[in-house]
């Protein structure tokens, strides 16, 4: 996860580029994930892997983009800390480990609005 969110990130400068690509990527890491077809059939392991797991996606949220969250309307207007948006979007991340969406590219411009990303 690491390496690959280090190249989606290296050509990326300012901020609001730099939180739609760890979107971009974060989504498509999961969606690709080996492990998510597991979910049918071994939906204890899977929950298992998710919550030993997320937190270090949470950490590497956080420290990868670091002042390029404050770019996000609400952690600029103070109504969310860096780790709060971290949550939220590990949360959504999960929810879309558990419940697959039929169009993966249309949740990530859906996230994007919600938090005001524009890509280009």
């Amino acid at each position: 996860f690491s390496r690959g969110l280090d190249a989606a990130l290296a050509a990326k400068e300012r901020p609001e580029e730099r939180v739609a690509a760890f979107m971009a990527y974060a989504f498509d890491f999961i969606a690709t994930h080996p492990c998510r077809p597991l979910f049918e059939s071994e939906s204890g392991f899977v929950m298992s892997y998710l919550l030993d797991h997320l937190p270090a996606l949470r950490a590497e949220l956080v420290l990868r983009l670091g002042d390029a969250l404050d770019s996000v309307p609400a952690v600029a207007a103070g109504e969310l800390g860096r780790d709060e948006l971290a949550d939220v979007v590990v949360r959504l991340f999960a929810s879309s480990w558990i419940i697959p969406e039929s169009d993966d590219s249309s949740l990530v411009q859906s996230v994007n609005r919600i938090l005001q990303i524009r890509s280009e």
